[in-house]
C-alpha cells in the first residue's frame, strides 16, 4: 500500500494514485440571476431546472427534478449543465453531491466539474462519504467553500476499471442499506402510530375489564365508561397570566410538539439560543402550556418545572384535583386535535389560533382520580415499553448508517478490492 499524506486519505493500494481535484477537474462555480426574485426569470416549462440546496439530499443519487425551472432569460445568466454533471454544494449544506439526470441550472452555492478525469459517479461517492471535508469544517454548518479549497481536496485515483467497479459495488450495497434503513424508519412509524392508539384507547375507556358505557356525545370521544363525567375545560383549568419579576433568574422553558415541555437550555446546543425573557410569565410546576398558533398540531404539555414561558403561550393551571399527567397523555396523543381545529380561529392552516374562550366550553373525560393514576400507571408501563424498542430501532438505524458511511470511505481508498464482484454478483447483492 501506498502512504498517501497527510490528509483524509492514509493509504491506497500500490497501483492507485493520489492527486488533487484541480489537476483532475476543471472546478465551474455556478452563478445566480439577479436579483434573485425577479419573476422574469423563472418559468414552470422552462428547458432547465434550477437546483437549489432543498433538491440536493443524500438519499438520492441522480437530480431527476427540480422545484424551479428557469426561463430562457434566466437560464442565459446562469451556469447551464447537461445531463451526467456532478454537482457539489459549497455553501449552507456543505459537502452533498448529486449527478444531474436532466438539462439544469446552478446558483453560487454549488460547484460543477468540468473535462473531469474521473469517472463521476467514483467521484460522487468521494464526496458523499464527506471525509475530505473532515478537515475543512463540520458538514451541515454554514462553513462555506470556494473552488480553490475545492481543488485542493486530494482524492484516490485507481484505475478507470476500479472506478467503475467501485461504484457499481458501492450502488449495490448502498440500495440494500437503504432498503434496511427504510425498513427500519417504517418500523418505527407503526411504533409511534401503535403507542398513539394504545393511549387514545386508555384515555377515553379506561383500563380493566370491560365495563357499561354510554354515548358521550362527542365524535372524537366516542363511548366512556358510564360513571365517567363530561367536564368542561374550564372548570377544570384556569387561565394564569402571572408576568415574571425582573431578574427574575428562573428557569426558561419551552415548548415543542415532538417533546412537550422542556428547559431552553437543554437544547440551545440544536441551535435554539435563549433571548430576552423580560415581560416573560411565570410557571409552576403541574401547569400545563398550551400554544395557541399550534395547538391543532399537538402543541401542549405538562410542565414539569418551575420557571418562566414566553407570553406567546397560555398557561393553564389546575382548579380541581386533578392527575395531572392523565391529562398531559390525553392532549398529547392526538384524538383531541381535530377538536382543536375545529375550534381554532384564523384564515389559513399557519395562523389559526385557539383561544381559552374556546378551549374552554371543549368537553373532556373526567375519572375519578383513583382510575385516573391507574391509567397513568399502566400507560407508563406500556409505552416504556415502546419507547425503549423505538430506542433500539434509532440505535440500528444510527448503526447502519455509521457502517454506510465506512464502507463509502473503505471502497473509494481501496480498503476493499472490489475487482473479485462481477455484474451479476453485484446484482444479486441487491436482491
Amino acid at each position: 500500500m501506498n502512504h498517501a499524506g497527510r490528509d483524509w486519505i492514509t493509504q491506497v493500494p500500490e497501483h492507485w494514485k493520489v492527486a488533487k481535484l484541480r489537476h483532475l477537474s476543471t472546478i465551474h462555480r455556478g452563478a445566480s440571476p439577479r436579483p434573485i426574485d425577479d419573476p422574469r426569470f423563472f418559468d414552470d416549462a422552462g428547458e432547465y431546472g434550477w437546483v437549489r440546496i432543498s433538491d440536493v439530499t443524500a438519499s438520492h443519487k441522480y437530480l431527476l427534478t427540480t422545484e424551479q425551472r428557469l426561463s430562457e432569460l434566466g437560464s442565459s445568466l446562469s451556469v447551464k449543465l447537461e445531463p451526467g454533471r456532478l454537482v457539489l454544494s459549497i455553501a449552507a449544506t456543505v459537502g452533498s453531491p448529486i449527478l444531474t439526470a436532466i438539462k439544469c441550472c446552478i446558483h453560487d452555492g454549488f460547484v460543477t466539474f468540468d473535462r473531469l478525469k474521473l469517472n463521476p459517479e467514483y467521484l460522487y461517492y468521494i464526496l458523499l462519504s464527506g471525509v475530505p471535508f473532515g478537515g475543512l469544517g463540520k458538514l451541515g454548518t454554514q462553513l462555506n467553500l470556494n473552488t480553490n479549497i475545492v481543488g485542493d481536496i486530494r482524492v484516490p485515483v485507481p484505475p478507470p476499471d476500479e472506478q467503475r467497479a467501485i461504484a457499481n459495488f458501492l450502488d449495490c450495497e448502498l440500495q440494500r442499506l437503504h432498503g434496511l434503513v427504510q425498513m427500519q424508519a417504517r418500523f418505527d412509524e407503526l411504533l409511534i402510530e401503535s403507542r398513539k392508539a394504545i393511549v387514545a384507547d386508555v384515555v377515553c375507556h379506561g383500563t380493566g375489564p370491560s365495563r357499561t358505557r354510554r354515548a358521550s356525545g362527542i365524535e372524537w370521544l366516542g363511548e366512556i365508561p358510564s360513571e365517567w363525567k363530561l367536564t368542561p375545560v374550564k372548570r377544570l383549568f384556569r387561565l394564569i397570566v402571572d408576568p415574571a419579576p425582573e431578574d427574575h433568574g428562573m428557569e426558561l422553558l419551552s415548548l415543542y410538539t415532538d417533546i412537550g415541555v422542556r428547559p431552553r437550555r437543554e437544547l440551545e446546543a440544536r441551535g435554539n439560543r435563549a433571548t430576552t425573557t423580560d415581560g416573560y410569565f411565570r410557571v409552576r410546576k403541574g401547569d400545563f402550556i398550551f400554544n395557541k398558533l399550534l395547538a391543532w398540531m399537538g402543541a401542549i404539555g405538562l410542565s414539569e418545572y418551575d420557571g418562566v414561558t414566553s407570553p406567546a403561550y397560555d398557561i393553564l393551571r389546575p382548579i380541581v384535583p386533578i392527575v395531572d399527567r392523565y391529562y398531559d397523555y390525553l392532549f398529547r396523543c392526538g384524538i383531541c386535535l381535530t377538536e382543536f381545529r375545529r375550534h381554532s380561529r384564523g384564515i389559513m392552516d399557519m395562523r389559526l389560533r385557539l383561544y381559552f374562550d374556546k378551549l374552554g366550553p371543549l368537553l373532556m373525560p373526567q375519572p375519578s382520580l383513583e382510575e385516573q393514576a391507574k391509567i397513568v400507571e399502566h400507560l407508563d408501563r406500556e409505552t416504556t415499553k415502546i419507547d425503549a424498542i423505538r430506542l433500539s430501532v434509532a440505535d440500528c438505524i444510527e448503526k447502519l448508517r455509521e457502517y454506510r458511511s465506512a464502507l463509502i470511505s473503505a471502497a473509494v481508498t481501496g480498503q476493499i478490492d472490489v475487482r473479485k464482484y462481477r455484474p451479476q454478483e453485484a446484482a444479486a447483492l441487491c436482491q
